[in-house]
């Protein structure tokens, strides 16, 4: 038997309109693992989804990014840092993370294949992957009102013991001046198995425009996250 096929191409633009519109609910019994974002197994969706309540996932949840993983708070406070000023890695210009509590030797984070399952004791048994992991702050520039700037970071894993550094690669933010408060800024994703070893994470300030002008700016590194992926 032939399935039911709807040549109505009616958008859904909201929660009475569409080519169908069921005013009860809908069940789906097929099994059908889903593989990609265009093969779905029970349900592929082309477009967009609007749901206006909670889901349950009983599997993996994933993305176009991949299986995210857990969060890990690295900062709770802030730090105010100069940029423009100092040349390389220096205290004024860069913030070593320490999660609060943490004996690790310079708040150490990871140790044997980068933040790999060594650091994960995980008793729900799901599966979880530490492959990758990027920096998710909270920050803003200081003094500059209701100015915007552009921020160029650059993210580092450092061997804890020995000091020895591994820049990553350099990305921009922006916020909306000091007066607007916290901008959200991710980094590019950081391959967790750069070092193998015991290792701690941070993050330069390597310069601020503000208008147009360059400028040795004040910036806050506020309340920061790790978050990993497969």
């Amino acid at each position: 038997m032939s399935g039911i096929r709807v040549n109505n191409v009616t958008d859904s633009s909201n929660s009475s309109s569409g080519s169908m519109v069921f005013f009860g609910g809908l069940s789906i019994n097929d099994t059908a693992n889903s593989s990609s974002v265009t093969s779905g197994g029970a349900l592929t969706i082309s477009g967009g989804a609007s749901i206006n309540k909670d889901i349950y996932v009983g599997g993996n949840s994933m993305s176009g990014v991949g299986t995210l993983g857990p969060f890990i708070m690295l900062q709770t406070q802030y730090i105010d840092v100069t940029s423009g000023s100092y040349t390389g890695y220096t205290a004024a210009n860069t913030v070593l993370f320490m999660e609060p509590g943490n004996p690790g030797t310079n708040g150490a984070i990871g140790y044997t294949n980068g933040f790999g399952s060594g650091n994960l004791s995980n008793a729900s048994n799901e599966p979880m992957g530490w492959n990758y992991a990027r920096l998710i702050i909270r920050g803003s520039s200081l003094y500059t009102n209701s100015s915007s700037s552009t921020i160029r970071l650059s993210p580092f894993l450092v061997q804890s013991a020995t000091g020895t550094m591994y820049t990553q690669t350099n990305f921009n933010v922006t916020d909306n001046g000091s007066t607007n408060g916290y901008m959200t800024w991710i980094s590019p994703w950081i391959s967790t198995t750069t070092l193998n070893d015991i290792q701690s994470v941070g993050i330069k300030v390597v310069g601020i425009t503000t208008g147009n002008t360059l400028t040795s700016g004040n910036v806050r590194i506020g309340p920061t996250y790790l978050q990993f992926k497969f």
